[in-house]
């Protein structure tokens, strides 16, 4: 009967554990980067830009809200990455009404009370803007493009990993 012994047993332990120290602690950050960076592009793509302001008017200047997209990555207290993509607090309430819709209202504000179908407040609505939903079919069309590039950078930084030892 043929005997094996295996020698090294150890190293190879040690190096195993130094590879999943380095996925955890830099290439999960790095591959959620990478993905969020896919939906920022869509996102970015989709969203509608403003041509011209009117006299008096109080929306943002052309092009802010596009170059407003931004990609945010937060480690929680268990340290799993996540990424948060879309418009920061400089945009994010005009990109609520764009995505959404919105009332138009002069003179003070209207606000639904609880039963939804009343509202009160001093405003006048004089018109709709219809919702140009641009965040929402960004993340739908580029989930699977997203989710590859986070595959691939995984694999490249276990593949650099490796090599480190």
């Amino acid at each position: 009967m043929a005997q094996a012994q295996m020698t090294g047993a150890e190293q190879v332990a040690a190096r195993m554990r130094s590879v999943g120290r380095y996925i955890r602690e830099h290439a999960e950050e790095v591959a959620v980067r990478e993905g969020g960076k896919v939906f920022q592009l869509a996102m970015v793509e989709r969203t509608p830009e403003l041509t011209g302001k009117t006299p008096g008017s109080d929306s943002l200047a052309p092009g802010a809200m596009r170059a407003d997209i931004k990609v945010r990555v937060v480690k929680d207290e268990l340290g799993t990455a996540a990424a948060y993509i879309g418009p920061t607090k400089k945009t994010a309430r005009v990109a609520r009404w764009v995505e959404f819709g919105h009332r138009l209202v002069k003179g003070g504000y209207l606000k639904f009370t609880g039963s939804g179908m009343k509202m009160r407040g001093k405003g006048k609505q004089f018109g709709e803007v219809p919702a140009h939903p641009f965040l929402r079919p960004a993340y739908e069309a580029s989930e699977q493009s997203a989710m590859e590039a986070v595959r691939e950078s995984l694999r490249v930084s276990l593949a650099e990993a490796v090599k480190r030892g």
